[in-house]
């Protein structure tokens, strides 16, 4: 009885392994994070709003979304995703690029070797405040393994 459990253990911890095996050679992740690389601002300058253009590609994850942003995300039309945020309260101003979110995406056909995004920012002098926010883009891209 013990020698039976013992070998449908061992057979159990073999099949799973075998399962991994398969499972990473024949589902390669293709994902690859997006970052925004950091852009300097001007004295006093925050950002505002972003809307994140990305091109043949699919969203897989938003990591870092900063508190107080909210996001909204267009998937129509396919496969150029299109994110949108802003600021729900003036304390959420971003000083910096490096605190924009960044993303986990794949690309939406294999023929894709690269992906981009383009993200233009609105931003604003604070704590005065000009009225009409300046805008800056700026662009990334990633190749995909």
């Amino acid at each position: 009885m013990k020698r039976k459990m013992i070998i449908a253990a061992v057979s159990l911890v073999c099949i799973g392994i075998v399962l991994i095996l398969l499972r990473f050679h024949f589902f390669k992740s293709e994902n690859v994070i997006i970052r925004f690389p950091n852009t300097k601002l001007e004295e006093g300058e925050r950002i505002i709003c972003a809307t994140i253009n990305f091109e043949s590609a699919s969203i897989n994850s938003i990591r870092n979304i900063p508190a107080g942003w909210e996001f909204n995300l267009e998937l129509d039309p396919p496969p150029n995703p299109r994110l949108v945020g802003c600021i729900t309260v003036g304390a959420a101003a971003l000083g910096s690029t490096k605190e924009l979110p960044y993303f986990e995406v794949a690309r939406y056909t294999n023929e894709v070797s690269e992906i981009s995004a383009r993200a233009t920012l609105d931003i604003e002098k604070y704590p005065e405040g000009s009225g009409k926010p300046r805008q800056m883009t700026i662009e990334t891209k990633a190749k995909v393994p």
